[in-house]
């Protein structure tokens, strides 16, 4: 689809996309710590725009709302993290969450769902940042990514195989992990016919689970 221009020699990370409504284009670059939007003009994506300039840790998982507010996943320093937000106007906020945030997912009210890198629970903030929630999990392993569905289910990829789904509310949560088991999960989404995709890295294939 297109190409990022990089340095001789130069180590290029591309990490983490998203798409918005409009086809626009959303690219996170590890090594610039930059997020940049390439605009979509039909046919191809002729110009790029650097998002969410505010804060200089590695930009990780992006989403976008419903309409068109881009939240970004941000890393700093150990155990620390924000999520920036920048809103369809070109205004720019953050707050910061508890832990590292790597990955991030909205609900159908716009709410963040953050599971901190090492942490054992998946946080929802409001766009605010105001900490709503926390919804406990049990896992030795890794999460990579998270998705949350239109009926309030969570999938939360571990980086080990394992998918483990979250469904209920507060405080009857019911965990599970799928029976299925794949190499090292990388991300998560889900199509509009309810259909969830997985990507293994370790055999550099998607799968339809």
């Amino acid at each position: 689809v297109l190409r990022l221009a990089v340095r001789p020699r130069a180590v290029s990370y591309i990490d983490c996309l998203a798409v918005d409504s409009k086809k626009n284009l959303y690219v996170s670059d590890i090594t610039r710590r930059a997020v940049f939007r390439f605009e979509w003009d039909g046919k191809t994506y002729p110009t790029s725009t650097e998002v969410v300039r505010t804060l200089n840790g590695p930009k990780k998982s992006i989403a976008i709302s419903s309409v068109g507010d881009v939240f970004v996943a941000v890393m700093g320093p150990p155990g620390q993290g924000w999520i920036a937000r920048r809103d369809i106007n070109g205004a720019e906020f953050h707050f910061a969450v508890k832990g590292i945030p790597v990955s991030l997912a909205l609900d159908a009210e716009d709410n963040i769902y953050v599971p901190p890198v090492g942490g054992s629970s998946v946080l929802v903030y409001r766009r605010d940042g105001t900490l709503i929630r926390e919804i406990p999990y049990t896992t030795e392993d890794s999460v990579c990514d998270i998705l949350v569905c239109s009926d309030g289910s969570i999938y939360l990829a571990c980086f080990r195989g394992g998918i483990i789904r979250i469904t209920g509310s507060e405080p009857d949560w019911h965990i599970d992990v799928l029976p299925e088991r794949f190499g090292n999960l990388g991300g998560i989404a889900m199509d509009s016919r309810g259909r969830l995709y997985v990507s293994d890295f370790a055999v550099d294939s998607i799968f339809v689970v």
